[in-house]
């Protein structure tokens, strides 16, 4: 009969590490946080968190693998990454409490910063990649 654990003794360190190895994905404290977050939601209940450990690195695994290669064929979906990063980036910045407290910004202002932070990600991205084709010729 199984009974109650402490997550944090199970997923920590090793586990962990032994996941991202076996699976071929490099963030093992990305594999190791989410092995928490699954032991926490299944309150120690030790069958429950190996199935969704078992069913959760298999997934991380595979979509990866998926991403990395439609990234491979389809580069506009970088560009596409690009700007949803710089857009999320300009809405932290402009959500942000202390600048709401101090500069009340509008809406159209924060919409604004977000279209021009992800336009710039693009550009930059855009810009470093010529440097370095120029450099390689």
């Amino acid at each position: 009969m199984m009974g109650r654990w402490d997550a944090t003794e199970i997923l920590s360190g090793a586990a962990g590490r032994h996941a991202a190895r076996a699976g071929g994905v490099k963030a093992s404290d990305r594999l190791r946080t989410n092995g928490l977050k699954l032991a926490g939601a299944s309150k120690g209940h030790c069958p429950l968190v190996l199935f969704r450990l078992g069913l959760s690195i298999p997934l991380v695994v595979f979509t990866s693998n998926l991403l990395a290669k439609l990234m491979d064929r389809y580069p506009a979906i970088i560009c596409v990454g690009a700007a949803i990063l710089g857009k999320v980036g300009g809405g932290m910045i402009m959500t942000d409490r202390l600048v709401e407290e101090v500069f009340q910004p509008p809406r159209w202002l924060t919409h604004a910063v977000e279209g021009w932070l992800a336009l710039g990600v693009i550009l930059v991205a855009f810009g470093w990649r010529r440097t370095r084709r120029s450099a390689n010729h």
